[in-house]
């Protein structure tokens, strides 16, 4: 999981708009290259609403930032099961994120066959089995 980290050494760019691999675009995002970023990550909330999901973020390309990402798991007791990309990230950037506003919907693959997906603008798929976007049925 640490290749995700490397994102943040893209420092040519002033700015990045990460989209997992299973976050699924359904309306035009480029408006997000023109939000002012606030703080040193944004990104959507999770459910417990003090901490962030992963799998959407607006950031500032910093190599401190990737460096320091890399190396966090080994130097900082994170207490999970299983750490994380988004455990790691959510343990580093604590008071140091904001809220990405975006119409997103998250969730077992499951419900989004029951979704109105009107007014949505991504669809991401957590846990297993991964939703098939290449199957327009």
């Amino acid at each position: 999981f640490k290749t995700k980290f490397l994102v943040w050494t893209f420092v040519e760019y002033k700015r990045l708009f990460y989209l997992d691999i299973d976050v699924h675009v359904l309306t035009n995002l480029d408006h997000f290259f023109h939000v002012q970023i606030n703080s040193e990550l944004m990104a959507t909330r999770a459910r417990s609403k003090t901490s962030f999901n992963g799998g959407i973020l607006l950031l500032r390309p910093s190599i401190h930032h990737a460096q320091r990402l890399t190396v966090y798991n080994t130097q900082t007791r994170i207490c999970e099961q299983r750490t994380t990309d988004q455990s790691i990230m959510n343990a580093y950037f604590k008071n140091s994120w904001s809220r990405l506003l975006i119409n997103t919907f998250t969730h077992h693959f499951y419900a989004f066959r029951k979704l109105n997906k009107t007014n949505i603008d991504t669809l991401h798929c957590v846990g297993e089995p991964k939703l098939n976007f290449c199957n327009k049925s």
